[in-house]
């Protein structure tokens, strides 16, 4: 689009901003309104896991460490992209419950063996330190058995399988009152916040029966997408609008955005106008005289 070199008349001008206020305005409105629909799909599945939590009100609640039959911290070696030994499970690689794998680091040494570390399917690991309070205690369950360790930032729980869903603990850990009470645990010291296996250990978790657990899961799955759906929608909305609004400003610049009338008086009148003004109203300058030398005094 091919921006108009010339200025447009100065009633053009109005109306090209009136137009534009009007579009922006009403874009303005439309993004606040997608921002807080995607703000409140953002929170649905927190809202969702509380409802979760009031159906298990009856049943029995236990202590995590009593749910499982090893719990231990990763390892401490160094690790970098081009290491040549195992890879290594770090804080980046827990995300949305899952263990996210597109962002490996491996162990240094490709002869050291780590096997009481490697992740099998069920384990859930909890970051245990970090600068952020949020991140403190969130959680990931391996799907699968998986050849790789995992990092001293984070602790795993190996559950038993016959008292309890891994699946289950990982959304029960994200709810409301779990989470507070996971941040009350978490200890700042320089600026991090910190978790051992003994807190985590004595965290409640409600325990329902295997179908129970299996039938609440499915409906916060069901919820959980259909919330991610709707927030993706809203973001797509969101970028929609910022291009639209670029849209718009490309057109009024480009003179496109209001239709020309040509009874419109030419901006370069208007201008050749106040030039004139000004030249008439401007005052001559004074001519300073040069200062004569002041002659000295014979003695």
């Amino acid at each position: 689009m091919t921006v108009r070199s010339q200025l447009p008349p100065l009633a053009e001008q109005r109306r090209i901003v009136a137009a534009l206020e009007d579009h922006l305005s009403r874009l303005d409105a439309g993004q606040s309104y997608v921002r807080q629909v995607s703000y409140q799909a953002t929170k649905f599945s927190s809202s969702y896991l509380l409802g979760l939590l009031r159906e298990t009100s009856r049943c029995s609640w236990s202590k995590l460490g009593d749910l499982a039959h090893d719990s231990c911290y990763g390892t401490s070696e160094k690790c970098s992209y081009d290491g040549n030994g195992i890879p290594v499970i770090r804080i980046p690689n827990v995300q949305s419950g899952q263990i996210e794998l597109s962002d490996l680091k491996y162990t240094l040494q490709a002869d050291l063996h780590l096997n009481n570390l490697m992740i099998r399917r069920g384990d859930i690991l909890f970051i245990r330190s970090n600068g952020s309070r949020s991140l403190i205690g969130r959680a990931a369950v391996a799907k699968t058995n998986l050849d790789a360790a995992f990092a001293s930032y984070l602790i795993r729980f190996r559950l038993n399988p016959e008292l309890v869903n891994p699946q289950w603990v990982n959304a029960v850990v994200q709810s409301p009152p779990l989470r507070a009470e996971i941040e009350s645990l978490a200890a700042s010291s320089a600026g991090q916040y910190n978790l051992n296996i003994s807190k985590l250990a004595r965290l409640k978790i409600p325990v329902p029966s295997p179908q129970m657990q299996e039938d609440l899961l499915n409906q916060f799955d069901e919820a959980s997408e259909s919330a991610s759906r709707l927030n993706r929608f809203a973001l797509q909305l969101d970028s929609r609008a910022a291009q639209l609004r670029r849209s718009l400003l490309s057109e009024a610049f480009a003179g496109c955005l209001v239709p020309q009338d040509p009874n419109d008086e030419p901006a370069s009148v208007l201008l050749e106008g106040i030039r004139t003004e000004r030249i008439m109203h401007t005052k001559p300058k004074r001519i300073r005289r040069a200062a004569q030398p002041t002659q000295e005094p014979l003695l």
